[in-house]
This record gives structure tokens, C-alpha cells and sequence, in this order.
């Protein structure tokens, strides 16, 4: 192919006139074979740019369903340690419950033992104060069958009220003893119940601190992973 210079331009790009091997002047675009490799090439990358497209596509799909999915994981992981959380709590306050009920009524039992025994001292000393009363009016008759008379020496009547204020004595003793050892059952069951009612409160909080380190452990993984997946995107 012979060109014309005449009519060429090596600055001229678009089609131009050249004379062929047979002497002819045909038209003769330098870019045509260039144009004609470029559009092959299109053609040739277009099924591969949509197959990467469609894989592309299925990789977010994917991708999408996933975090879809471990989302609904961690909700349903928080859903979970709530209802534990909550009955946990519910156990913890029906068993504190059950233990008050047992030291009210123990501790009330214990207390229905104290009008009595009040009644029984007050009764003692009623009982004591009639046998002192009548002890001195008695005494004169006792000492006249004894043959002894002139009446009733005050030594003699000093030994019955001294008598008499010795029993009392006794009787608000005893009294006080029996009250004293309910007051301290009182207290022992005071003490009993409230190691126990500290015992219930640390069995269920450590079982709530598990659980709620177990739903971190699994929440913390899940959002490395979903973390992982914002990354790759």
C-alpha cells in the first residue's frame, strides 16, 4: 500500500486516501485495526466482567444474609439472657421470701412463749405473797400449840418477810432467765436467717454474673465476625 503524500497527514486520524499495491487510491484509516482489536477485546471481556458482576452480587447477597442472620443471633442471645436474668431474679425473691416466712414464724413462736411465762411469774408471786400473808397469821396459832406464848418475836417475823423477799428474788430470777433464753433463740434465728438470706443473695448473683459473662463471650464473638464482614466490604 503506497500513500499519497500529497493528501496524508500523519496528524490526520481520520480516514484518508492512499494509493493500494494496484495503483488504485482507496481509503485507509490508520485506528480501523486498532478500533477493530479494541472492540474484540470488549467483546471478549464482557461475559467475564458479567460473570464477575453476577459473583459480586451473590457475594453481597450472601454477605447481606449473614449479617441478617447474626444479628437475629445476638438479638436472640439478649432475648435469652433477659428471661435467664429475670428468672433469676424471680427465683432469687420467692426463695428470700420462703426464708423470712421461716424466721417470722419461728421468731413469732418463740415470742408466744413470753406472755406465759410473764403470766406464770406473776401467778409465783401472787401464790408467794398469799403463803407469806398467811404464814404471819398463822404463826401465833402454830407457836400457841407449841405451848409458846407472849406472841410473835420480831426476829421471827423478820425471818418470814426475809423469806418471803428471797422467794421473790427467785421467782423474778427465774423469770428473767427463761425470758432471757427466748430473747437469745430470738437472736440466733435473727443471725441463722440472715447468713442464710446473704448466702441466697450471692448464690444467685454469681449465677447472674455467669450468664451474663457467657452472653458477652458469644456477643463479643458475633461482632468480631460482623466487624470481619464490614472490613471485607
Amino acid at each position: 500500500m503506497i500513500f499519497n503524500s500529497s493528501i496524508y497527514s500523519p496528524n490526520n486520524r481520520s480516514p484518508h486516501l492512499v494509493y493500494d499495491k494496484n495503483g488504485l487510491m482507496v481509503e485507509y484509516n490508520p485506528n480501523k485495526n486498532k478500533f477493530q482489536q479494541s472492540e474484540n477485546n470488549k467483546r471478549d471481556e464482557t461475559p467475564k466482567r458479567e460473570e464477575e458482576k453476577k459473583r459480586e452480587e451473590k457475594r453481597k447477597t450472601e454477605t447481606a444474609k449473614k449479617k441478617k442472620s447474626m444479628n437475629a443471633y445476638m438479638d436472640k442471645i439478649k432475648y435469652q439472657y433477659n428471661s435467664q436474668r429475670e428468672y433469676l431474679h424471680n427465683a432469687k425473691n420467692q426463695r428470700e421470701q420462703g426464708i423470712r416466712a421461716v424466721i417470722n414464724n419461728q421468731i413469732s413462736s418463740l415470742k408466744s412463749n413470753l406472755p406465759q411465762l410473764e403470766k406464770d411469774y406473776k401467778n409465783s408471786a401472787k401464790q408467794a405473797y398469799i403463803d407469806f400473808m398467811e404464814s404471819k397469821k398463822a404463826l401465833p396459832q402454830q407457836l400457841a400449840s407449841l405451848g409458846i406464848t407472849g406472841g410473835v418475836s420480831e426476829s421471827t417475823l423478820a425471818q418470814i418477810s426475809t423469806n418471803y423477799s428471797n422467794n421473790l428474788i427467785g421467782l423474778d430470777k427465774d423469770y428473767k432467765a427463761s425470758v432471757n433464753k427466748v430473747m437469745q433463740a430470738i437472736e440466733k434465728v435473727k443471725a441463722e436467717g440472715y447468713k442464710e438470706l446473704q448466702e441466697n443473695e450471692s448464690y444467685y448473683e454469681n449465677k447472674l454474673a455467669l450468664e451474663a459473662q457467657k452472653a458477652e463471650k458469644n456477643l463479643f464473638s458475633i461482632k468480631q465476625e460482623l466487624e470481619e464482614l464490614l472490613y471485607d466490604d
